[in-house]
């Protein structure tokens, strides 16, 4: 389904000469216009029940760990982080491992949406995109988690074929349609969602995907994370997608709280502050999404190559493990690149026929479902040779010091993991006890 009627204004583009460095122009009164006649809005709260709302409340204990993006593909991590962070809530997501390794991948976005014909767009994350295309991708083809097959890289493209040769990986990641919290009239009068609204989208795990305009200035944001959008379209730089995930109304008389795609050392660890008076005059779109029934998000499934679901040994399933990547479809034996729970670890890594093989990332839960802090907690890599364990490297330091599991649970009344029960069984040769056991020895960390 396609909304998007004209596709020659609102080009959203970050050049690699520096850490913005947007260059499009902004948007005509007469480009706010038509467009607002494109999309829907929705007329009340988006069928939200009534709650009472905290004074503060963020979902940086569901979105993906911030990263750096390459170039201008501020349009993929936006979409990427909006929906990881909502596949997160829906899934009792919180842990800092989990949520790295089941991060959808703003580069399938990216690619999906490059310009075939466009030089800018040959090898460097130089090509524009359109925030609502990418939503349209995820509603048209799904999303595709970063960590399976295959890795895709700034020049790479995906055509229409592509994308539906790998729908086994995303078709059970869509979504059915968005909403825009911004619209303008015919005078190009703009309108905002009512604050309690927005505030409601984000408390349900909803985060908006926002586009603002911004000046030189955000290069330079302060560990205070705050910033005020350019006032005029003449201070602007350009465009920049952003996902916002939290408010406090006691800051700065009421403030947005948005999740950045410049790394750990901008801004407030990566995050900035936007005040509410400064979104609703100077921000110029905001979209959220819309899926009645996200079970295909929880549930497992098997394709000809593809599997995710739980994981059994000698035919017995292993309680509190789980699996999705590739497979032997001959065999049922995990075969290829994949992602594998534990009940108190994740990792990233390649099978052989069974086998764990090669340089595993493992990344061991800070808290214990009980909330309680988990010391030294490893995270790190693991060479193994056919499932024997033959090298580890630390990170060195420990994961998860910021999450709390109890607020958690008592803020959005969540029970604790319930990892799903495959139907269609694989097997496999996996975690022994002496890995367990090795895994959990204590390494010299830094808190």
């Amino acid at each position: 389904m396609y909304k998007i009627l004209y596709l020659f204004i609102s080009l959203i583009f970050i050049s690699q000469t520096n850490l913005t460095g947007q260059t499009l122009n902004p948007h005509s009164e007469e480009d706010l216009i038509e467009f607002s006649k494109i999309f829907s809005s929705s007329n009340n709260n988006y069928g939200f029940s009534k709650i009472d709302l905290p004074a503060s409340y963020n979902l940086k204990m569901f979105t993906p760990p911030i990263v750096e993006q390459n170039g201008g593909s501020c349009v993929g991590h936006t979409v990427a982080t909006s929906l990881s962070t909502t596949y997160n809530v829906v899934n009792k997501t919180s842990e800092f491992g989990r949520r790295q390794s089941h991060r959808f991948d703003p580069y399938y976005v990216y690619t999906a949406l490059k310009q075939q014909n466009d030089v800018k767009c040959s090898i460097g994350c130089e090509c524009g995109a359109y925030l609502w295309d990418g939503i349209e991708l995820a509603i048209d083809f799904g999303i595709k988690k970063k960590f399976v097959e295959p890795k895709l890289e700034c020049r790479d493209i995906l055509t229409s074929q592509m994308l539906n040769g790998l729908s086994q990986k995303t078709s059970h990641y869509t979504i059915d349609d968005y909403y825009s919290l911004i619209n303008y009239d015919e005078n190009g009068k703009k309108t905002v969602w009512e604050l309690d609204w927005i505030k409601e989208a984000i408390y349900f795990g909803l985060p908006p995907m926002v586009v603002i305009g911004v000046g030189s200035e955000f290069d330079r944001v302060t560990s205070s994370g705050l910033y005020q959008l350019p006032k005029s379209k003449e201070n602007e730089n350009g465009l920049h997608a952003v996902t916002l995930i939290g408010w406090n109304d006691s800051k700065n008389g009421g403030s947005f709280l948005f999740q950045n795609s410049y790394g750990t050392d901008w801004g407030d660890n990566g995050y900035f502050w936007l005040t509410y008076r400064d979104f609703n005059n100077n921000a110029y779109w905001g979209f959220i999404i819309d899926k009645e029934d996200y079970s295909d998000w929880k549930e497992d499934y098997r394709t000809n190559s593809y599997y995710k679901g739980g994981v059994y040994e000698k035919g017995v399933k292993k309680e509190g493990y789980s699996y999705e990547g590739e497979i032997n479809k001959n065999t049922n034996l995990f075969n290829g690149k994949g992602i594998l729970d534990t009940p108190t670890a994740t990792a990233i890594g390649y099978y052989d026929e069974g086998h764990k093989d090669g340089w595993w990332l493992v990344c061991y839960d800070a808290y214990e479902k009980d909330g309680t802090r988990v010391p030294d907690p490893f995270y790190g890599w693991i060479l193994f040779d056919q499932g024997v364990i033959i090298e580890k490297d630390s990170f060195g330091f420990t994961i998860g010091a910021t999450n709390n599991k109890k607020t958690l649970i008592e803020e959005l009344n969540l029970e604790s993991y319930d990892l799903p029960i495959s139907e269609e069984p694989a097997t496999i040769d996996d975690f022994i006890q002496s890995d367990l056991d090795f895994f959990q020895q204590k390494l010299s960390a830094v808190e």
